[in-house]
């Protein structure tokens, strides 16, 4: 239990840095003088590097020990969160949000892939979803504290304080008992490129990689412009926006409560499809909120429904390729952060060009056709005569 505690700190970090500029959209526009649109930027500036250096690290993991690789990313991190704080200006803060992505891209994939070593499959979803409460609780912290935070100090000390919380943990995980290294051979180039040459050409892989980074697109590409779309045109301040983005993570608590009873009842399938419709419903409603509440209640709807078509997809990661996990975690994450980074560059074209309305109409679209497809495709690969001895089982 120690382990999962502090790997499961340490996936509170990453995700609590990834939302930490949100609350403070209105402030940071006012200081760094650029449009509070182009701050949105700062989620794929922490996503991009968060999603390619997954694959760096993966591999990393597999042959050091993934505790050990965690450890070092949180260290990394805390570095980068300080150099965030000080940031004189829009380049610089990029500049700092990219190295904190890459520093802190091992945290979430490891800690999944070394469950996956401890766990066997029939304790791995229960394991899996008190780890995930953590990724969970840093989306709630990272809104609720920075926005309410930064109404009574600088929004410099409390990424110094972000900072100083990153040290605590990696403490935490400098006193885990030591994992075993691999062998050597493991981490050549020519092992690396064969390992993912080996994962990518299973035809289950690459469907749920592919619909990882379309979740990602969809989910989180309208996330981050849901803090600009409240500051511009509702007026909205640090704190507001603050819970309205912790509302996101306070969906996905919901969501854990309620998990076994909708496996039950919908099946791993149709969780993917009503994720989709439900993701599809309160992003176009957010074109007609008008109050705190309303919005607060939408992301809620939000982050119920990205864990609703998420939670069957995670646990598939697993057990792509037992012989790898890291890597192969490692490549699901990669992708859904690829997408994380991808969506905001798509959406922010539209928010532009014809609004925020519109955007969110085109993205709610964007979900229902996502469901579908996703729920159709995961059943026909998993029903295949090739695949069906190889299926998990996530009930």
């Amino acid at each position: 239990m120690p382990v999962l505690v502090a790997l499961g700190a340490a996936a509170l970090l990453s995700t609590l840095v990834l939302r930490m500029t949100d609350p403070v959209v209105p402030i940071l526009a006012q200081e760094l003088a650029v449009p509070a649109t182009d701050l949105a930027q700062l989620a794929t500036a922490y996503a991009l590097p968060y999603a390619i250096f997954q694959l760096v690290f993966g591999p990393l993991g597999d042959r050091y020990g993934k505790t050990r690789v965690v450890f070092w990313s949180v260290i990394g991190s805390a570095v980068f969160i300080v150099g965030t704080a000080l940031a004189w200006n829009y380049t610089s803060m990029m500049v700092m949000r990219l190295a904190c992505g890459t520093c802190a891209a091992a945290m979430i994939p490891l800690g999944i892939a070394a469950i996956g070593d401890r766990y066997a499959m029939a304790d791995r979803p229960v394991m899996l979803s008190r780890f995930m409460l953590a990724v969970i609780l840093g989306q709630v912290m990272g809104g609720i504290l920075t926005g309410i935070a930064a109404e009574y100090m600088s929004w410099r000390i409390v990424f110094i304080l972000y900072a100083g919380l990153a040290l605590a943990i990696a403490v935490a995980l400098h006193r885990l008992p030591k994992q075993p290294s691999g062998a050597p051979a493991d981490f050549t180039l020519q092992a690396i490129l064969a390992r993912y040459s080996g994962i990518m050409v299973r035809p289950k892989t690459r469907i749920v990689i592919t619909i990882v980074f379309v979740e990602g697109a969809l989910f989180f590409g309208l996330l981050s412009f849901i803090p600009p779309y409240l500051a511009e045109i509702h007026h909205f301040g640090a704190r507001e926006i603050g819970l309205v983005v912790a509302a996101y993570g306070g969906g996905a608590v919901v969501f854990t409560f309620v998990v076994g009873w909708l496996v039950t009842t919908l099946g791993p399938y149709r969780m993917i499809a009503a994720g989709g419709l439900c993701g599809a419903t309160a992003t176009a409603l957010l074109a007609i909120g008008a109050s705190l509440w309303v919005f607060m209640l939408l992301a809620m709807a939000l982050g119920f429904s990205f864990y609703l078509a998420h939670n069957g997809l995670q646990a598939r990661a697993t057990e792509l390729a037992p012989e790898a996990r890291g890597s192969v975690v490692a490549i699901f994450a990669c992708a859904l952060f690829l997408g994380n980074a991808a969506g905001p560059v798509v959406v922010h074209p539209i928010v532009d060009h014809f609004g925020y309305h519109p955007a969110f109409i085109s993205v709610a679209v964007g979900m229902i056709a996502f469901g579908l497809w996703a729920s159709v495709s995961i059943a026909r690969v998993e029903r295949s005569p090739a695949t069906m001895t190889a299926a998990p089982n996530t009930r």
